[in-house]
């Protein structure tokens, strides 16, 4: 909830510097137009409704930057990460004086503020010129950096990175030159108009001057204080822990880890200076940082909503958790899963082979005769004919709640029961592959035209223990099964043909499944890789096995 709140925060004062911004770079069209701009902007943010939302969002973004820094275990961080932090810490001091000259002033003393006059004041001196080029800087490279950690994990950010780029670069270079073209035509005003101007200011010049002085003293005191203060609390946190319990992380290329209760795996592994992949920060954005928990994962806090959300996006194991969000109560062993250098790219992607042994049933179905469907037609006509039947099939695996894992060209394999229930993925998987035989009939029916002879169809379903994951090359993972079982559950779609039906379903599924195979044909088969026969049912009347999947 918190870093939705610091997020929201910021991008209130995000909107505001961009029109505050904008209105400098109307200084590149002329001091009128920037006046009236400024004019128009005062209306929205010097209004009371704009100022409790402003100064509210600035209040709220800075003290929550110090609740980030005082719950950080340490300080070892990446270099764009300490960037971030110290910019946010800077701009709250330089965005407060900067409010105190403008809104401060106007409300106490009663000032009228007029474009031309203020950038007069900034750049009357040097001093004046270097804090308003700071304010500039620091806001907009904070800003930027937030931004490009915010949306950098989202696809249609990266097809635009270099639109992005233009605009991180382009928007303080157009503020200052803005600036700096408004102070030049500022020079060339008629003294009468500039005599004029600080007639309306309001109060004396001097009188004005010195309220900034110390109004932006006290502001930089109170932030300082602030600061001091929360490195303070870290200092007393750290030497009570000191006393308190620790644990120990098991990493496999740094050895035994001395941890703080408290810490995250990844601040651990930080205090360690052991490379670690954490492409957000460790903001719980991505999952980079996954591990593989060994011994202690029972003994683990339960994920909160954050690293829940991450990792069923991934479809990770129930051994695999953030390192960001996860804080041992006691000793655990862990394995990356993600290069320590992994980029962007690799956000989400689930390389090589992580999976758990459980039980599942898999289907395997084959389109029969699919090289004599290319030998008679012309490739396109092949195709339109290949992504209707292959439409048809997956709508039978999402009408039964049957997961995709393979294709092969003229089939597929599915999975059924990833969810840990036997019965009820036996049960899914043998309704899949009649639902598929029924699909293909109206898929005859409705190319009848088109085909000399009907599509036909094998379908094979065992069910046994397989391990089942994420697995493949880094940059397609897919959700899969690998192990013997599979490989019989292949072979029994081949042995289709043989035994003259179009499915042919195992007997440990039809058991598992608790369904009666009195009215089906019993066969022993011999499959290859196995000794001994092998129980399988030949399925002739597919309408007498649906009738008692129905009850």
């Amino acid at each position: 909830m918190q870093s939705r709140i610091r997020l929201g925060s910021g991008l209130i004062l995000l909107v505001f510097v961009s029109t505050h911004f904008f209105n400098h770079m109307l200084g590149l069209v002329s001091l009128q137009a920037a006046e009236a701009a400024r004019a128009i902007f005062h209306v929205l943010w010097g209004s009371v409704p704009g100022g409790v939302l402003l100064y509210g969002a600035l209040a709220t973004h800075f003290v929550l930057a110090l609740a980030v820094l005082y719950r950080r275990r340490t300080l070892r961080m990446p270099p764009w990460e300490l960037a971030q932090l110290t910019l946010g810490i800077l701009f709250v001091p330089l965005i407060a004086t900067h409010a105190v000259a403008m809104r401060g002033g106007e409300e106490l003393l009663g000032i009228s503020h007029e474009y031309a006059r203020t950038v007069i004041f900034i750049w009357s001196s040097a001093s004046e010129t270097a804090k308003q080029a700071a304010l500039v800087l620091v806001t907009w490279l904070h800003a930027a950096i937030g931004l490009h950690f915010w949306l950098r994990l989202r696809p249609g950010y990266r097809r635009l990175t270099h639109v992005w780029t233009a605009l991180y670069t382009l928007v303080p270079v157009l503020t200052l030159l803005g600036l700096y073209q408004s102070a030049r035509e500022s020079e060339r005003l008629p003294g009468s108009v500039v005599r004029a101007s600080m007639e309306r200011l309001g109060a004396s010049l001097p009188d004005y001057a010195a309220f900034v002085e110390a109004g932006s003293l006290i502001v930089w005191a109170v932030t300082g204080a602030l600061l001091a203060v929360t490195m303070a609390a870290r200092l007393v946190r750290a030497l009570i822990k000191e006393r308190a319990a620790t644990f120990l992380v098991e990493h496999p290329g740094a050895g035994g880890l001395r941890g703080q209760m408290g810490q995250t795996i990844l601040e651990v592994l930080r205090t360690h200076a052991v490379p670690h992949a954490s492409v957000c920060g460790g903001r719980g954005r991505c999952t980079t940082c996954r591990v593989r928990i060994g011994n202690g994962l029972d003994a683990l806090p339960v994920p909160n909503d954050l690293e829940r959300s991450a990792l069923e996006r991934i479809c990770a194991e129930p051994t695999v958790r953030l390192a960001c969000q996860t804080r041992p109560e006691s000793g655990v062993t862990i394995a990356p899963l993600v290069q320590p250098r992994a980029a962007v790219a690799a956000t989400g992607q689930r390389g090589g082979v992580a999976g758990t042994e459980r039980v599942i049933s898999v289907l395997f179905v084959d389109l029969r005769g699919s090289t004599k469907l290319g030998q008679a037609r012309l490739p396109y006509d092949v195709l339109f004919i290949l992504n209707q039947f292959f439409s048809e099939m997956a709508e039978s695996l999402q009408v039964t709640q049957g997961h995709y894992a393979q294709f092969n060209g003229d089939g597929l394999m599915a999975i059924y029961g990833r969810d840990g229930e036997v019965r009820e993925g036996a049960r899914a998987a043998i309704r899949g592959g009649l639902e598929m035989l029924r699909r293909l009939d109206g898929l005859n029916r409705h190319l009848s035209d088109e085909l000399s002879e009907p599509l036909k169809i094998g379908v094979g379903v065992h069910t046994g223990e397989a391990i089942v994951g994420t697995m493949g090359p880094p940059d397609s993972p897919i959700f899969s099964a690998i192990g013997d079982n599979i490989n019989v559950a292949a072979r029994l779609e081949g042995l289709t043909k043989a035994l003259g039906c179009s499915v042919v379903v195992s007997a440990d599924t039809l058991e598992r499944a608790e369904l009666n195979g009195a009215s089906l044909r019993a066969e022993s088969v011999a499959i290859r890789g196995r000794t001994g026969d092998f129980p399988v049912y030949a399925i002739d009347d597919p309408d007498s096995l649906a009738r008692q999947l129905e009850h």
